[in-house]
């Protein structure tokens, strides 16, 4: 009986099947042609039963036949369904299947082939119908369904895999996995399951990446010549699949990539330019001034401390041709010497940041309520200078530049091309946002009891601005039946159309240095990882990755040092990260990824410790007790500035 439910389509599709309409079933079943009485009368599928039912079958003697009369009746339908196509109402069976607790086991390897091929071979109306059910699951049974096949793709990628023929059904039963889990948010303004638990963490750790950003940079230049092959498949089309870090190798790849082609351009150049120079200078004519400047390999920024905004912007306006070039800060003027190595750039964004994003400079105002920034609409700066922020932001994602910027999620979303909903309101702006809610929420009188049209009203320097959103708005009531199309077109003034100059100006800049394919596998929540870093300031995880040179790691001094840094506020903890590495953020790696290292560094105990940026190494005298390695170290970080040793 075990098997033969299985065995057949139509019976195991229709069983387990909820009532519609308080209909009940018949208790008799015509076995000759497998229908049921009141079949056109069944909804879809009572999951609590089919559990009930494979637990009961777990507990039948002798358990190891059982569960293979299962396994073989369970693959003699997929395989008889492999060459059928299955329709909207036929996906119950698979359901059903899906249920089975024996997926995760590895002997299941085989069905899942069979499961995954059978779905990828969905009609377009039979895959909404699949996803439709699918996004309808509880975050448990979802989490498990993801899970199955996740582990099943992990089983077929080995080290240094390549996008090859033998994975194309997994993923793409995952990509139907994920876009239903988008379609759950899109209807219930939630995901099932948070997007990470689509991360495949043996493909993340095991892909061949260099050899794949090469293969996907050629493949997309195929596809732009439009010679794109119907069989090419590429698993950076399927960048959900990926976490964070291995997103950061990939966008590192394809900055290196630029990097190294306008390298080599510029030798190029500069190599023809001396020898012009040369024939000039051999035949009496004047020269070519300055070749070097004009030929230089990297983008060098001469920049004085005291004008680092106005320097900066004025520096990129000149240099715009050379922005895919690797970066270089030089601090000129002050006596101020610094190699840049990578600390001196570290700090020069932080310090530049600090300045451009001052409330009192007025191209971003701060939302105290949010505690974030927001593009100041009444701005007096040029959109170039808007556009040249948003350089300075594309040249820190470039050149792996993490920055302490405070944007609402909707900045992120924006610069991935994600339409903003009220959510996105009331993450810039929560108390506007929570009272438009209120407003969709309200079950009663909406004109009389709000008294709202559509004018909008708010201050720009002390003055009073009004803004119809549609002709004739401020005759125009809020009322129960428009109050939606208020709500939308509120959300679209306050943060696409009022900011729209100063925005564009901002993106135009970011794209002018980043703007590749590579940027746009992350989603909005991964951008914003990428360019500020982790929140979270897990010392102890620094600790344990801490390398020591002259101490060891029970020596008194660094015993001292750590508990004085685990004893510090959250600020003060920044402040050394800043002192020590250059930057007060989190690598997305983690803290384990900042190679840190203390070195013992002369014998002059009045001395402060001090830092080398770039290699994130921090020099501390043998000082003689805790009180005394307290007191300096907290002077040193609380007054670092500037660069002595860099």
């Amino acid at each position: 009986m075990l098997k033969s439910g299985f065995m057949s389509s139509k019976k195991l599709n229709t069983s387990f099947r909820s009532v519609c309409n308080s209909v009940r079933l018949s208790e008799e079943e015509d076995d000759d042609d497998d229908r049921t009485v009141g079949e056109e009368k069944r909804g879809g599928l009572d999951y609590e039963s089919v559990s009930q039912a494979y637990s009961l079958i777990l507990k039948i003697e002798p358990k190891e036949l059982v569960a293979m009369a299962l396994t073989n009746a369970i693959e003699i339908l997929l395989t008889a369904l492999e060459s059928q196509t299955v329709k909207p109402d036929e996906i119950y069976q698979l359901l059903i299947i899906m249920e089975n607790p024996f997926l995760a086991d590895i002997s299941y390897h085989e069905i899942l082939k069979k499961l995954c091929k059978i779905v990828c071979s969905f009609q377009t109306s039979t895959r909404h119908a699949f996803m439709r059910e699918i996004s309808s699951y509880d975050t448990d049974r979802f989490l498990r369904l993801v899970g199955i096949f996740e582990d099943h793709l992990g089983s077929l990628v080995y080290p240094k895999q390549r996008s090859e023929s033998h994975l194309i059904h997994p993923v793409e039963v995952l990509a139907i996995l994920y876009n239903a889990n988008e379609e759950a948010f899109h209807r219930r303004r939630e995901c099932v399951v948070p997007f990470t638990a689509f991360y495949n963490e043996a493909l993340s750790k095991k892909l061949d990446i260099k050899y794949e950003y090469k293969a996907w940079d050629s493949y997309k230049k195929e596809v732009k010549k439009k010679r794109k092959s119907f069989g090419d498949f590429h698993l950076f089309d399927y960048p959900f699949l990926f976490n964070p870090t291995s997103k950061i190798k990939i966008l590192h790849i394809d900055a290196v990539t630029q990097m190294k082609g306008e390298y080599e351009d510029a030798l190029v150049q500069q190599a023809a330019l001396y020898q012009a120079q040369s024939i000039l200078d051999s035949s009496g004519q004047s020269g070519i001034r300055d070749v070097q400047a004009v030929t230089s390999p990297f983008l060098v920024l001469d920049i004085r401390r005291d004008h680092i905004v106005e320097d900066s912007l004025a520096r990129l306006a000149d240099r715009e041709r050379d922005l895919k070039k690797p970066l270089k800060i030089r601090y000129v003027g002050g006596g101020e010497q610094g190699f840049d190595m990578g600390g001196v750039q570290k700090e020069f964004f932080h310090v530049l940041v600090d300045s451009i994003f001052d409330p009192s400079y007025g191209m971003f105002n701060y939302v105290e309520q949010s505690r974030c920034f927001w593009f100041n609409s009444a701005s007096l700066e040029t959109e170039k200078e808007f556009e040249l922020v948003g350089i300075l932001l594309g040249l820190a994602i470039y050149n792996g530049v993490i920055l302490d910027v405070h944007f609402p999620s909707a900045v992120y979303k924006k610069l991935q091309g994600v339409p903003l909903t009220l959510d996105d309101l009331v993450d810039v702006q929560p108390s506007l946002g929570r009272s438009l809610q209120q407003l969709l929420d309200f079950d009663g009188d909406v004109e009389n009891v709000f008294c709202f049209t559509f004018q909008i009203s708010y201050m720009v320097y002390g003055q009073v601005v009004d803004v119809d959103l549609i002709p004739n708005g401020s005759t125009t009531a809020v009322t129960m039946t428009n109050r939606k199309e208020f709500v939308d077109l509120y959300v679209q003034h306050l943060l696409v159309d009022s900011i729209a100059p100063q925005y564009e100006a901002f993106n135009r800049g970011i794209k002018k240095v980043c703007g590749t394919d590579a940027l746009g596998l992350c989603r909005p929540e991964e951008l914003e990882l990428l360019i500020c870093g982790s929140p979270h300031l897990d010392f102890d995880l620094l600790e344990k990755s801490t390398l020591y040179e002259g101490y060891k790691r029970d020596s008194d001094v660094i015993q001292w040092f750590w508990e004085i840094v685990h004893d510090m506020t959250k600020e003060q903890k920044k402040q050394l990260l800043m002192f020590v590495t250059g930057s007060d953020r989190v690598p997305l790696k983690g803290m384990g990824s900042l190679s840190f290292a203390i070195q013992r560094h002369s014998d002059d105990l009045d001395r402060l410790p001090s830092a080398m940026t770039c290699f994130s190494r921090l020099f501390l005298p043998p000082y003689e007790s805790k009180r005394m390695l307290h007191e300096r170290l907290t002077k040193a970080i609380e007054n670092a500035k500037g660069f002595g040793l860099v």
